[in-house]
């Protein structure tokens, strides 16, 4: 398109939204727009449906309403810049930057275009290059660089949203709609997520660093690999463990998150002793401190869990998955751990520290004795420290597991692997 065609169809459409007489509203659907400038500009309500936008400069521009469908913003500028109400469904945004944008209820949901051949001035029309807000390579998924930092997204609708990768620090999406949305990976540091739906959210690996989440619905999301330590959680509804799971166990947990968020001041410690929590899916929380003595946990996903100086003696952990979790100081005392999965767990001693947060040089080992854990996979696991006394490792695998300076005192170990494994100075396993 040239520039004189351009700049007659904006003239066109300011006059349009004026209402006054030869006014026509901007279609620039299927265009070949790359590269062209809109600084500035009131694009409200314009058609820009399958149009190529590819480092396209919207800063400060209007686009409150305008129909984006399909879109190729990769790398455009469109640093404060106004898309409340867009329809922006299926747009790849990759490389572009929303810097101080204000979307507020912009509907970013995944869409498909439909390509057409000619626009309704007869002429050839490019045809965008949809990824679906999702950037893709030979099948793998690659992050989409979109640059959201500091963007004013409150109340968006954001349901299904591909943002892998996102930087969304300091974003505000306070109320927005995220339901069923990608996040993993993404950077939420500082981000007010206040009262958003984050209903079946994957926000597996993401940052969230002083993010706030306050009353915010995270119901169903995937937060592996994510520490709520480091987030505002108060009054959220955090993800239930498992359909099975009792609702007044759900509240328990909820409030054990807040007491470990707010160091004690609020919330409470966990107390589910003699609980049934067979099955449930706990992977990536923090439960630490948490008393769950003489459960039921038969076949739990502890993996990648933080359970520093938590309490399981007496539970019935059979079969449970505790891959890479830290166990830290943990008391585990006459617990049955048959063919767990404890591969790469940390069951070290746990430094503690006084009320002013500092090293008292004093540590709290971790406390095994009597506890059954035949079969027991502990490939690489880190014992060092921890009270193994009377515990039963029968048949266990402790291939390159680190067992330095454990009370061994009638420990079982026959035949038990224990290729690459450390003891302690002088001691040999009876493996026979």
């Amino acid at each position: 398109m040239t520039p004189d065609k351009l700049l007659k169809i904006l003239s066109n459409h300011e006059t349009w939204l004026k209402g006054a007489v030869g006014g026509k509203r901007a279609n620039f659907s299927h265009q070949n727009l790359s590269g062209m400038s809109f600084v500035g500009l009131n694009l409200k309500l314009a058609q820009f449906t399958g149009a190529d936008l590819r480092y396209c400069n919207f800063s400060g521009s209007d686009l409150s309403e305008a129909d984006l469908y399909g879109a190729n913003l990769h790398g455009a500028n469109l640093a404060e810049a106004t898309l409340c109400r867009a329809d922006m469904r299926g747009t790849t945004l990759q490389d572009a930057d929303f810097t101080r944008a204000n979307l507020t209820e912009a509907d970013m949901r995944s869409g498909r275009l439909i390509r057409g051949k000619t626009n309704e001035d007869g002429e050839n029309v490019s045809t965008a290059d949809l990824y679906q807000a999702e950037a893709e390579d030979k099948g793998k998924h690659a992050h989409s660089a979109v640059n959201l930092k500091n963007a004013k997204m409150s109340k968006t609708i954001l349901i299904g949203a591909q943002l892998l990768g996102t930087n969304l620090t300091g974003a505000d999406m306070s109320e927005a709609d995220l339901e069923n949305a990608n996040l993993s990976g993404a950077n939420l540091s500082r981000a007010n997520l206040t009262r958003a739906s984050l209903v079946k959210v994957n926000l597996q690996g993401a940052t969230i660093k002083d993010a706030c989440f306050k009353h915010a619905d995270l119901n169903d999301a995937n937060l592996v690999g994510v520490d709520l330590i480091d987030a505002d959680i108060t009054g959220a509804n955090l993800p239930r463990p498992s359909l099975q799971a009792k609702p007044s166990i759900q509240q328990i947990l909820n409030e054990h998150f807040v007491w470990i968020k707010e160091s004690g001041a609020k919330g409470a410690r966990a107390n589910l002793s003699g609980e049934d929590l067979k099955g449930l899916d706990l992977s990536g929380t923090n439960l630490s401190g948490a008393d769950l003595d003489r459960c039921k946990m038969e076949n739990i996903n502890l993996e990648n869990s933080i359970l520093v100086m938590t309490n399981f003696s007496s539970s019935v952990l059979r079969q449970a998955k505790l891959h890479k979790a830290v166990l830290e100081g943990a008391n585990l005392a006459n617990a049955d751990l048959t063919q767990a999965n404890m591969d790469e767990v940390q069951l070290g001693a746990v430094d503690l520290k006084g009320p002013d947060g500092i090293h008292t040089g004093r540590t709290w080992p971790s406390n095994l004795v009597g506890a059954n854990l035949f079969k027991a996979s502990m490939v690489g696991a880190h014992l060092s420290g921890a009270n193994l006394a009377d515990a039963n490792l029968s048949q266990a695998d402790l291939s390159h597991a680190d067992l330095r300076n454990c009370n061994l005192n009638n420990t079982k170990f026959e035949g038990a692997k224990v290729q690459g494994a450390k003891f302690p100075d002088g001691f040999k396993p009876k493996l026979a």
